[in-house]
């Protein structure tokens, strides 16, 4: 089933005009690799950004340099893909293009800059990760995920040894879509994953059933990046052609489309390519460097939709 809603189709020119006041402010530029990954912490007033070197910083809001540094076990080349926090803000994770999923503990007192847990998520590339609520279960997408050939993989940390030598398994493999997936995002509420893919649909996985469930064409290009905000009742997705659109999640119908939103380029991967939400407050981020903050549920009065 598709998601455009008729009824706001009449506001959606309208809503387009406005997304280069609404994305207006810049908090930072990258000055070593395009920002690639951001990750605003649930409830302090900072945020890890990700880069297209590999590069790992912890940001405050109102300082022009990073606080500290992060370091991975990859490849020196490995682009960072995605960056996430847990719900208590007491770590955080980064997939990478060498297929890794990295986990580091945040604020904790034996906080190291080397993450506590690696692994290959998936065996050509791991394009994003969830968790899933306040477990020890983990998410990931990408392309390639062994023997069942699954691009969607779900993970318990807990019975993973922390040797990286150490083969890591999945507790399950979903293969959602033919081309590989780009994002993900888990809605405590459902119980659902929803998968954004590289031809521009959105898939969506019931945890409990175990199974996909609907599958629909969302963008025009891949679906970079994906949000889910329980309390306005909402999914935010970003592509590659530098849109960001607003969906209902009670029955997935569009809302909103702000179109520019992050200059498009001549490379394969474009737009969008960084997203994450904080309160009532969205941050984006793309390949000119810049990383934005805005609240577009101030267009509809900051009301549950």
């Amino acid at each position: 089933g598709g998601g455009g809603g008729g009824g706001a189709a009449g506001s959606m020119a309208a809503e387009n005009s406005k997304a280069d006041a609404v994305f207006k402010p810049t908090l930072h530029r990258s000055t070593n690799g395009s920002v690639r990954a951001i990750a605003q912490h649930p409830v302090m007033p900072c945020y890890v950004s990700g880069t297209s070197n590999g590069e790992l910083d912890l940001w405050h809001y109102d300082q022009q340099h990073s606080l500290s540094k992060f370091r991975s076990y990859a490849q020196s080349k490995t682009k960072i893909t995605s960056v996430h926090f847990s719900d208590l803000g007491n770590k955080f994770g980064a997939t990478m293009s060498s297929g890794d999923l990295a986990l580091w503990r945040f604020l904790a007192q034996d906080e190291s800059d080397e993450p506590f847990l690696s692994f290959r998520a998936h065996s050509r590339r791991t394009n994003d990760f969830t968790f899933a609520g306040a477990t020890s279960l983990v998410v990931t997408g990408g392309v390639g995920s062994g023997s069942d050939g699954g691009n969607v993989a779900l993970w318990d940390t807990l019975l993973m040894s922390t040797d990286r030598s150490c083969q890591a398994y999945p507790v399950r493999f979903f293969n959602v879509n033919d081309s590989g997936t780009l994002s993900l995002a888990y809605s405590k509420a459902s119980q659902r994953i929803f998968c954004g893919g590289s031809k521009g649909e959105l898939t969506v996985v019931d945890l409990r059933q175990q199974k996909v469930v609907k599958t629909w064409m969302a963008h025009e290009g891949g679906v970079n990046k994906l949000v889910i905000d329980e309390k306005h009742g909402t999914l935010v997705t970003a592509s590659g052609s530098g849109a960001v659109k607003l969906w209902a999640l009670n029955n997935l119908r569009q809302i909103a489309n702000f179109d520019g939103v992050h200059a498009r380029s001549s490379f394969s991967v474009s737009g969008v390519v960084g997203m994450d939400l904080a309160g009532d407050s969205l941050f984006t981020s793309g390949l000119d460097g810049s990383v934005k903050l805005t609240h577009p549920w101030l267009l509809f009065g900051g009301s549950t939709i």
